[in-house]
């Protein structure tokens, strides 16, 4: 049997109140065909049983667990979930991460399939509820129009800014058509561990076709996942993108990007923090961008989103 969607919730060590919440933003989608495997990375507990009782309450059967005895990385754990799904499309998403409302799945899926879209993303609330609910007034990436062009892609272009001027697209508005994404993450696992959203630099240097679909697609807990939580240890994910962009390199060993993707990376990595300023300072083409980044976030506001399907699933 096939899907139009997989969704894929990538679980290590996860908060059951969150997680459940999660899977409540996706058992509510309408009007569209879906599964759901739960990817658990060594977890001394994911909540199976608990996880067992919401699907019973919502009468789905369409799930199925992906596990690992002992900690593998998000990549494994997720490419191991992706050779398992047999949805059209793919869409990660982490405890704390919610769909956002119950068209997301529809939405996104008709888009990819009207627009030929290899990947797709969207809009993000980023929000933090720790204290008191806050909404960020962020944006990855900070300068999206080229995402834009459904009929004149470029993705030369969508290559330098994604590799040479870091502008990355968050992983929790990502959304893969699954032979694409098995094929790429095949290419990087056993390398890569913690990145996995890197993929979509490489499929930028394929001429994969990434666009943007105008509308927000999932809520974004801020601030406690691996790539911006500080506790985790940002050297870990700085080693990662660096063996990335070796591996890159390897198979585009003409692009100057990653070559200079490598040293930057590099000079980061060993703290060499002078170094790198100056280094920072001889790319003048960079320097424009980061100011052109600037310019754009000083007058980006996050509106018009939204909260009555978060309250929804957040109280039931």
């Amino acid at each position: 049997m096939s899907f139009d969607v997989s969704v894929i919730v990538l679980t290590y060590f996860p908060d059951r109140d969150k997680l459940i919440t999660t899977l409540k933003s996706v058992l509510m989608q309408k009007k569209v065909s879906y599964e759901i495997l739960i990817a658990d990375d060594g977890s001394e507990n994911f909540f199976q049983n608990d996880i067992e009782e919401i699907m019973r309450r919502y009468n789905f059967t369409d799930f199925k667990f992906v596990t690992h005895s002992k900690n593998q990385g998000t990549v494994i754990n997720f490419y191991d979930a992706v050779k398992e799904a047999k949805g059209k499309v793919i869409k990660p998403i982490s405890p704390g991460d919610y769909l956002y409302d119950e068209d997301t799945l529809l939405r996104v899926y008709s888009f990819m399939n009207e627009n030929e879209a290899d990947v797709a993303f969207g809009d993000l609330v980023y929000y933090s509820n720790e204290n008191k609910f806050t909404v960020f007034d962020k944006k990855e990436p900070i300068c999206d129009e080229l995402y834009f062009c459904y009929k004149n892609y470029n993705s030369k272009k969508i290559a330098k800014r994604l590799i040479k001027y870091s502008d990355s697209i968050c992983g929790a508005s990502l959304f893969y058509k699954s032979s694409v994404l098995r094929e790429g993450l095949s290419k990087i696992v056993g390398t890569v561990i913690y990145a996995e959203d890197s993929i979509t630099q490489m499929f930028a240097l394929l001429g994969k076709k990434i666009l943007k679909i105008n509308d927000f697609v999932a809520f974004y807990e801020y601030g406690t996942g691996i790539s911006t939580n500080k506790a985790f240890g940002s050297n870990r994910m700085l080693e990662d993108f660096l063996r990335f962009y070796v591996l890159l390199n390897k198979t585009f060993p003409k692009n100057s990007y990653i070559k200079s993707a490598i040293k930057k990376f590099g000079l980061i990595k060993n703290n060499k923090k002078i170094q790198y300023y100056l280094y920072r300072l001889t790319q003048a083409d960079n320097n424009l961008y980061s100011i052109k980044q600037k310019m754009v976030l000083r007058k980006y506001q996050c509106v018009n989103y939204s909260l009555d399907f978060f309250n929804e699933i957040n109280s039931r």
